[in-house]
């Protein structure tokens, strides 16, 4: 069984099937997965008819699922979970979690206990997300000098 958290803890039932790497669709289980390399926009699916969408990180160095989760939830308004699959690290939640993933399954090699940590790491963001969030940024004004 898989390592499962989401930003608010450990989820203990992880079953979805069986998961490729490739383009699967399962409307009876409600899950869709989505290869690193299909390109969201050419496919003609509604994406509501799905609970959990899972979007595979081959490696750490690839990046493609960051943009497939943003364009779900942002151009598509896709309101579901979508699970992060894969090489997914300690490192990465944060920014995966900004880029619109709800559910991240864990390398095997990755503590779910310590990776809750990594939401809270991160306290000043300068890039806004899809929970459309305001970066923070300390403005300095000219009475906050004279002070």
């Amino acid at each position: 069984m898989a390592n499962v958290i989401t930003a608010k803890g450990i989820v203990e039932n992880t079953t979805l099937g069986a998961i490729s790497n490739t383009s699967d669709y399962h409307t009876e289980s409600k899950v869709l997965s989505i290869a690193h390399d299909e390109l969201i926009e050419a496919l003609d699916i509604n994406f509501d008819q799905f609970e959990t969408i899972v979007l595979n990180f081959p490696t750490h160095a690839d990046g493609r699922a960051y943009t497939q989760a943003r364009l779900l939830r942002d151009r598509f308004g896709f309101k579901g979970n979508i699970r992060a699959t894969g090489d997914v690290m300690y490192d990465q939640l944060s920014y995966m979690y900004r880029c619109g993933f709800s559910q991240f399954e864990l390398r095997e090699d990755q503590d779910p206990a310590f990776c809750l940590k990594a939401f809270s790491e991160i306290s000043v963001n300068l890039q806004s997300c899809y929970l459309k969030t305001r970066p923070k940024l300390d403005v300095v004004t000219e009475e906050a000098i004279a002070a």
